[in-house]
């Protein structure tokens, strides 16, 4: 039996299957904490030592909801953008 035809009968049963690959590093303590605080990504890429990518990843992996792009412009105290 192929791999194909092997992975559509388990998932047809009803058996969950993992995620192919290592499983992902648990986000070290604090990152999560310091981005729900108002930390962009990239100063807590630098302050933990990790890519962009990795702690987007992190963030995303402990369920975090990220906040879009561009946000507020630095010195804007209304809290608009335009």
């Amino acid at each position: 039996m192929t791999y194909y035809k092997t992975r559509t009968a388990l998932l047809s049963a009803g058996v969950v299957l993992r995620q192919a690959g290592p499983a992902g590093a648990p986000a070290p303590p604090g990152l999560v904490q310091a981005y729900l605080a108002g930390a962009s990504i990239q100063d807590l890429a630098t302050r933990f030592r990790l890519s962009f990518g990795v702690a987007r990843r992190m963030l995303l992996q402990s369920g975090v909801t990220l906040r879009p792009q561009g946000g507020v412009p630095k010195g804007d105290t209304t809290g608009r953008s335009t």
